[in-house]
């Protein structure tokens, strides 16, 4: 099924194409913009979408409880989405997994085909890609990845999803 993130790829993809016969120096900036274009794109993608699980675990786990989901909403979501993972450990998923006292091996062991790891590494990396061009000026960073891998990247953390749907909030749930 294609989302925006795979439209915007697909759109992309194709104007690097039609631009392939410009000047060499204007293909080469035009697919940095691309790349870093996708990388944001992808990122608030991810925000938004664990932000709204966290609205749903919160809203079930305080049984629809307004004061509680207005706290969660006001002081977390709002204003730290980012505190609850740290940008810093590239290839580890214990740290978000530990803001909810869940452990790695309850996801490990309900979905055993996946490389739960790497796709939270790519999950992670959009991230910090994200972090290091909003916080570091958007303009000079220099992404060292092609359009193909940022958005290859986002495919592959996209496969995290799974986990974020009910059958985690059930296994958060089964933690109390």
């Amino acid at each position: 099924m294609s989302d925006f993130i795979d439209e915007l790829h697909d759109s992309l993809a194709r104007q690097e194409q039609l631009l392939a016969s410009s000047e060499i120096a204007d293909l080469q900036e035009v697919q940095r913009t691309f790349v870093k274009y996708i990388i944001l794109a992808s990122s608030s993608f991810f925000e938004e979408e664990i932000k709204e699980e966290i609205r749903k675990f919160v809203a079930d786990v305080s049984n629809q409880n307004i004061a509680v989901i207005k706290f969660f909403e006001d002081r977390l979501l709002a204003r730290n989405y980012h505190s609850i993972i740290n940008w810093k450990e590239t290839s580890k998923l214990q740290t978000f997994c530990k803001f909810f006292g869940v452990k790695i091996e309850l996801y490990v062991g309900i979905f055993p085909d996946l490389d739960l790891h790497l796709h939270f590494k790519d999950y992670l990396e959009i991230g910090i890609l994200r972090n290091t061009m909003v916080h570091n000026n958007l303009i000079q960073q220099n992404i060292e990845l092609t359009l193909s891998e940022a958005y290859g990247k986002y495919k592959s953390a996209k496969k995290i999803r799974g986990y974020n749907s009910s059958n985690v909030a059930i296994n958060f749930g089964n933690t109390r």
